[in-house]
């Protein structure tokens, strides 16, 4: 196949992939507003479990953390040696930042290159 026949056959794998995006979309909104009201109904009924012949559903409820001073819950977590509430990803563009500028990685971290394919569509 040429390079050519490559790029073409690229645009229409990216062009099925964004249809395909598009309706898995569509879906995953109609399964968040069918959750919701399965919810809202289950609270009205009282019951925190259900089952058809297809499907059981249990009610979970759990609690969520949401930082909110983001420089008092590092200093916290590091006084408190409580490192396994910190993410262990390391944010990119900064990442970067920093070895363009300083010519080295920031303490604990390491790198590799990575190579990818950048396009746009033209139509």
């Amino acid at each position: 196949m040429s390079l050519g026949e490559l790029l073409e056959q690229y645009a229409q794998l990216l062009t099925k992939a964004d249809q395909i995006n598009a309706e898995l979309r569509e879906v995953k909104e109609k399964i968040k507003q069918t959750e919701f009201a399965i919810l809202q109904q289950m609270d009205t009924v009282g019951v925190d479990k259900l089952a058809t012949e297809s499907i059981s559903v249990t009610k979970k409820v759990e609690l969520v953390p949401q930082v909110t001073q983001k420089e008092e819950f590092v200093r916290w977590c590091v006084e408190n040696e409580m490192y396994e509430f910190l993410p262990s990803r390391c944010n990119a563009a900064p990442f970067r930042h920093f070895v363009e500028e300083y010519g080295e990685y920031p303490a604990g971290t390491d790198g590799y290159v990575k190579t990818s394919l950048r396009y746009r569509k033209n139509n």
